[in-house]
């Protein structure tokens, strides 16, 4: 009897941690705002004035572009700070993202339309 209700209450938890959404924080300067002078990776966290979330799926779509970066990545333009499974990601004013030694071209849109200012973890 002890073996059903286990069962149920594991059977719950599933699926209550799969429609559950998981984000990331992310800090950025939105991409048409003219700065007096660079951000850095070291100082975005710091310095960056609006703060949201964004969906670990987004995440993911995002390191899944297929899309090379057209333009260099350029550290001392960088408007988001986040991070995906401990490493941190980066994204310049032109939407060059690095996330390692990797980088990717998104939308800049796109990304702006998945960042909330709440999440539901």
């Amino acid at each position: 009897m002890i073996f059903k209700p286990f069962v149920f209450f594991f059977g719950l938890l599933c699926c209550f941690s799969v429609f559950a959404q998981e984000c990331v924080e992310v800090r950025y300067i939105p991409f048409d705002r003219e700065l007096y002078g660079p951000e850095n990776e070291k100082t975005i966290a710091s310095r960056a004035h609006k703060k949201g979330f964004i969906t670990i799926a987004g995440i993911r779509s995002l390191l899944a572009s297929k899309q090379v970066a057209k333009n260099e990545y350029e550290s001392n333009n960088t408007r988001v700070e986040t991070s995906y499974l401990g490493h941190p990601i980066f994204i310049d004013r032109d939407g060059v993202v690095r996330y390692g030694e990797k980088y990717y071209m998104i939308s800049i849109n796109k990304f702006e339309d998945m960042i909330v200012t709440n999440c539901k973890e």
